[in-house]
């Protein structure tokens, strides 16, 4: 486990320390390891082991995810049925959303280091460079059922919740496994319902 943890420490320190740093650039609002003064070629101020950094991660997502779209649509095409339920490919396009910026920003990264990039491109590379670390949160909320109920439970008071009926609703999964354990349901229409539980609880 150490040596697990001690890779990416030293990875760190390696590029924080032994590296050259990365400036940002006001006229172009963009990280550049070329400060651009007179007098100074490009070639002074290339970082190797960024490049090799961003190659492999934007390379490597590519590839990966290439692969499981592939895999995803060759499955979903001969077994409907069987191999792949809704949620498996909805965790599937949340992690090909979140790992798009990153291999966008990666990619643009690299070619604007070393060769002559538009303003525009420079300005979608810092826009997918700042949503591979701010837009996680939001895909969640928005695509996914589980963290949305829980921020709704952190979030909005217990009243308004059980007015609403949104988040987990707590209060009505608590009491219903205890009787469903003794074998017995709540009472309706004034009379008490026995029998043996069915072994799920909805």
């Amino acid at each position: 486990m150490y040596i697990t943890i001690s890779i990416p420490i030293l990875y760190t320190i390696y590029s924080t320390f032994f590296t050259k740093p990365i400036i940002f650039n006001s006229n172009y609002m963009s990280w550049f390891f070329n400060p651009m003064l007179p007098g100074h070629e490009a070639t002074d101020y290339i970082n190797i082991a960024h490049t090799i950094n961003n190659c492999v991660v934007s390379g490597a997502t590519t590839a990966i995810y290439a692969y499981l779209c592939i895999l995803l649509f060759a499955k979903s095409k001969h077994f409907r049925s069987e191999s792949i339920s809704k949620t498996q490919t909805q965790i599937f396009f949340q992690s090909v959303l979140i790992c798009s910026f990153n291999a966008i920003a990666a990619y643009i990264y690299v070619y604007m280091q070393f060769f002559y990039s538009p303003p525009s491109v420079v300005l979608i590379g810092q826009l997918a460079w700042q949503c591979a670390h701010g837009s996680v949160c939001l895909i969640y909320i928005t695509m996914n059922k589980t963290v949305r109920r829980g921020v709704i439970d952190l979030v909005v008071p217990r009243v308004i919740r059980d007015k609403a009926r949104i988040g987990t609703n707590r209060a009505a999964n608590i009491a219903r496994p205890i009787l469903s354990v003794i074998g017995m349901e709540p009472k309706v229409g004034g009379t008490t319902r026995t029998g043996t539980s069915s072994g799920t609880v909805f």
